[in-house]
Parts: C-alpha cells; sequence; structure tokens
C-alpha cells in the first residue's frame, strides 16, 4: 500500500510538476508573444507615423505648388482680360476718332462746294431783313 500511496503520490507530483512546466510554458508563451506584438506595433507604429509625416509634408508642398500655380494663372488671366480690354477701348476709340475726323472732311467738303461768300452773304441779307422788320414794327408800335 505504502507503494501505491508512493506510486500515486509520484503520479501526483509528476502531474503537478508536468502542470506547473505547461503554465511555465504558457506564461513564457504569452509574454514572448506580447512581447513580439508589442514590438512589431512598435515598428509599425514608427513606419506609419514616418509614412504619414512624409505624406503630410509632400502633400503641404504640393498644396504651396498648387497654390502658387492658381495664382500665376489668375494672374495671367487678369493680364489678358485687362489687354484685351485696353486693346477693345483702344479700336473703339480709334474708330470713334476716325468717324469724326471723316464728319468734319464732308463737312469742310460740304462748305468748299457751297460758296461760302454767298452763305455769308444770304446771313448777311437775312440779318438786314430782320433789322428791317424790327424797324417797321416799331414804327407801326409806336403810332
Amino acid at each position: 500500500m505504502v507503494f501505491i500511496k508512493n506510486r500515486i503520490g509520484i503520479s501526483l507530483l509528476i502531474t503537478v510538476i508536468l502542470c506547473l512546466g505547461f503554465v511555465y510554458a504558457n506564461v513564457q508563451a504569452a509574454s514572448t508573444l506580447s512581447k513580439w506584438y508589442t514590438d512589431t506595433f512598435q515598428k509599425e507604429d514608427e513606419i506609419l507615423s514616418s509614412t504619414l509625416e512624409t505624406g503630410v509634408w509632400t502633400t503641404f508642398k504640393r498644396l504651396g505648388v498648387f497654390i502658387a500655380e492658381a495664382k500665376q494663372d489668375a494672374i495671367t488671366a487678369i493680364e489678358e482680360s485687362r489687354n484685351k480690354q485696353v486693346e477693345e477701348s483702344t479700336a473703339n476709340i480709334e474708330a470713334l476718332v476716325t468717324d469724326m475726323k471723316e464728319q468734319i472732311d464732308q463737312t469742310v467738303t460740304e462748305l468748299d462746294e457751297e460758296n461760302f461768300d454767298a452763305f455769308v452773304e444770304r446771313r448777311n441779307i437775312e440779318e438786314e431783313i430782320e433789322r428791317d422788320v424790327a424797324t417797321m414794327l416799331a414804327e407801326i408800335l409806336d403810332e
């Protein structure tokens, strides 16, 4: 019986030792797995942070380039619009000046064709008639 008790005791001792070994192995495996996970997560976090930082700076640089190009495009569009308006205004003014010169030339030509002396003489005759009429009216109304 002692032998059976010893055998049960030894079996129990072996079972306890095996369980303790299994528990230790599980704790060791969990610790190793936890350390691996932490290390991997940290590495991935560093890679992600680096990539994100690089991406943000690249985006800001591209945004700066985009804004500069948009500004230059706006300046160019404004200059082109202004130049077009100036050209159109200049053309309109030149056309108006040309039209006025033509009208003046036409008037001068008409005056040259019409005897200016006769015009002046007719004007003088009209003035004389007006004076005579005014004199007659004054005489009639005074009576």
